[in-house]
């Protein structure tokens, strides 16, 4: 209680105020019942509440927060930041929320901006960010991918002919891209398909699985295609039928790949952190 009233009686607020005030904050993020706990007695996730809490009990218009979930275990990390956005939605609140989890900025965010070195890459919604992501160190940085190099064989009509390096030729949609130039192209793990069976299909490759491995709802396979590692991912349920080991096809669907121009200063160079 006395930490979060803290700021109120620098401001010579009365004890009546302070009271009301700091009762309804520490109701709102779930501490009032432990309103007489010292710090020592409090887990981080509660010592973040009450951080929050004494930011909110000022009546700021904005709130700033620097790597907020940080420190919290994964399981602690998801409740919160679900109860930040509750709590800032309810109390039409503005938060600058700063972190380096992807999947953290776009569960809670109505918007993200990704900086690099200090520059805006995009400032858009979450969903844009992922799904449209303007610059290849936005599609690297936010999310998994597979990041291909490549050269331009033909563009009829933004339907483009890609030679792959280590893999073969790719068909791709995109404008503005001509013949000779190389370029990077980037597919989601969770956009590439895998099927047993060769199907009449566009973008069709042999592989075999070297790895698998189940993280939930999901299952992820590491896919060795003429020496690339190719990374693809299919909801567990459909999992059971692939193993390590075995022959698959992997299917890219060209309207799901992402291209973007090589940069001139490198590949590696554009995706340091």
């Amino acid at each position: 209680f006395e930490n979060v009233a803290y700021g109120l009686y620098l401001k010579g607020l009365s004890e009546k105020e302070i009271n009301k005030k700091v009762s309804n904050v520490l109701k709102l993020v779930g501490l009032y019942h432990r309103r007489d706990s010292y710090p020592h007695e409090l887990s981080g996730g509660m010592r973040q509440r009450v951080a929050l809490a004494r930011a909110i009990v000022q009546d700021s218009e904005i709130i700033l927060l620097d790597e907020p979930l940080s420190a919290l275990d994964l399981l602690l990390n998801i409740e919160l930041r679900h109860e930040l956005r509750r709590i800032a939605k309810k109390l039409k609140l503005t938060v600058l929320h700063v972190t380096h989890n992807h999947e953290e900025a776009l569960a809670i965010a109505d918007r993200v901006l990704v900086l690099n070195k200090g520059r805006v890459e995009q400032y858009d919604t979450p969903e844009n960010i992922y799904k449209k992501p303007k610059s290849i160190f936005v599609a690297y940085f936010i999310g998994d991918a597979n990041i291909l190099k490549g050269t331009v064989l033909s563009n009829k009509n933004g339907d483009l002919i890609v030679d792959v390096e280590g893999i073969c030729t790719l068909r791709v949609k995109g404008d503005y891209f001509y013949e000779g130039q190389r370029v990077v192209l980037v597919f989601r793990p969770e956009v590439i398909k895998l099927t047993k069976e060769r199907v009449n299909k566009d973008n069709l490759i042999e592989g075999i699985i070297k790895r698998k491995y189940f993280i939930g709802m999901f299952t992820f396979f590491d896919i060795e295609i003429n020496d690339t590692l190719i990374r693809a991912c299919e909801l567990s349920r459909k999992s059971m039928y692939f193993n390590e080991g075995d022959k698959v096809y992997v299917h890219f669907p060209p309207e799901e790949g992402l291209i973007y121009e090589y940069p001139r200063e490198g590949l590696v160079k554009v995706l340091e952190m």
